[in-house]
């Protein structure tokens, strides 16, 4: 093994680490026993029905991956697509620095798609998530707190509608692709073949976000399941807080869930361990759900996805044959290769 590869796997046991010492430090101020207690007492029935809730959020993502595959997925089945996008979720959930993603850059090369184009499917799907949580927290926050709102969550959901308004904006508004002439245009005449190589990759990939971005129908519909995607989370979580006997309304764990996954996305534990429990009990506190409350459901509605993840998305993962040294050949074999 590598040093540089030793040092990745030591971040990421770190991370891990940190992030488990952070969800007891969470109980541990509840008290584990009555954390323990109320899972004892949670409904078998109103857990299987969170679940249900979960898997039908899968039902989005594998038909957006679907629509952003666009013609050149046309021979792939349904349920190979889920496949795919399982399993890169189940190495997300293992492996350090989100090689889940570019596993799934892999699989879908595997499937006919070219890695640009790829690529491209991996971005705009964080991007639509991103947007989606955002549509959903933004005005239910405003309705129930208004001008109330914490300063910390109201910055952080700021700081993200910028962050994609820039890009949808940037790339919206070039009409004729002046970025893809400016890549062109630092193609060097010298023999560097991988720099050029690179070049035309990321000239392909642009090309292609470009039309995901402008193509209306293709926006909308993409749009629209990732909405169904969030909700359906929101759903699953709400479902667990009603398995507890809990009843947290509905726009509260919406905003609760969209914050929290927001949150996570900052890569200080892999997968958001710790930070993800941490802020959604945090944001369920503010609606008034007791503390002790909050973090169980913040502890089940985790564990309860990755979980799922886990034991659909490593299977498929090892029957496709993929294992961590693949995917670090494959990221070698396309600094050289154009397809």
């Amino acid at each position: 093994m590598s040093s540089k590869k030793a040092v990745g796997w030591l971040l990421h046991i770190i991370g891990i680490t940190a992030g488990i010492i952070f969800v007891l430090a969470l109980i541990q101020r509840s008290g584990f026993e009555p954390f323990l207690q109320k899972i004892r007492l949670a409904s078998p029935l109103g857990l299987a029905a969170a679940l249900m809730a979960y898997s039908g959020s899968w039902i989005f993502r594998t038909w957006r991956l679907r629509i952003l595959a666009g013609p050149q997925g046309a021979g792939v089945s349904f349920f190979e697509f889920f496949k795919l996008h399982i399993a890169s979720f189940g190495l997300n959930v293992v492996l350090p620095a989100r090689l889940g993603d570019l596993a799934l850059i892999a699989f879908l090369r595997v499937k006919g798609i070219k890695t640009a184009q790829s690529a491209a499917i991996v971005l705009q799907t964080r991007i639509l998530d991103l947007l989606a949580l955002l549509v959903l927290a933004i005005p239910l926050l405003s309705f129930t707190l208004g001008l109330s709102s914490p300063f910390w969550i109201a910055s952080t959901l700021a700081a993200c509608l910028l962050i994609v308004l820039v890009i949808v904006g940037i790339v919206s508004l070039d009409k004729k692709q002046r970025i893809a002439e400016v890549l062109e245009k630092l193609k060097t005449s010298r023999p560097k073949a991988v720099f050029n190589a690179v070049l035309d990759k990321l000239k392909e990939a642009y090309a292609t976000y470009h039309h995901m971005i402008t193509d209306g129908t293709l926006f909308v519909r993409t749009a629209a399941a990732s909405l169904a995607i969030w909700v359906s989370e929101a759903v699953c979580c709400y479902l667990i807080a009603l398995a507890l006997s809990s009843r947290i309304p509905l726009p509260s764990v919406i905003i609760a869930l969209s914050v929290a996954n927001i949150g996570k996305g900052i890569p200080l534990t892999p997968g958001g361990l710790g930070i993800y429990e941490g802020i959604l009990s945090a944001v369920l506190v503010l609606f008034g759900v007791p503390y002790g409350t909050a973090v169980v459901v913040a502890v089940l509605d985790h564990n309860l996805k990755k979980v799922f993840n886990l034991l659909w998305g490593i299977p498929v993962a090892a029957g496709m044959g993929m294992s961590i040294r693949k995917l670090t050949d494959l990221a070698k074999a396309w600094k050289i290769s154009p397809t």
